[in-house]
């Protein structure tokens, strides 16, 4: 069994993950926007739904979450995939310099 790494998939998976970043960032602002009710839409509902400030609250830090692990998980597969193309070159060259080197047959043109 051997392991493969393809960096430009790592890479891919940063830009997935950056996505989602930003759908959370945009869930984040229209729970700003609308989650909250004023005193005048709380009228009836507000004696209904008293738990309602809470949801929000709690959904927007569960999306502040969710910013933060996405932002760093892109972050840190983008230099997943550039610790890997590295490691990759420097082996490749680690090895080919352990090969004593081949005579090259002289050239002659007439």
């Amino acid at each position: 069994m051997t392991l493969r790494v393809d960096p430009a998939a790592l890479r891919l998976y940063a830009a997935q993950m950056t996505e989602m970043t930003r759908a959370a960032e945009a869930a984040k602002s229209y729970i700003d926007q609308w989650g909250s009710l004023t005193p005048h839409e709380r009228g009836f509902l507000g004696i209904v739904f008293q738990r309602h400030p809470n949801y929000v609250e709690r959904i927007d830090a569960m999306l502040d979450r969710v910013r933060q692990l996405t932002d760093a998980s892109a972050a840190s597969l983008t230099t997943t995939a550039r610790t890997y193309e590295a490691t990759d070159s420097s082996s490749a060259a680690e090895l080919d310099a352990s090969y004593s080197p081949s005579p090259r047959p002289m050239i002659f043109r007439d």
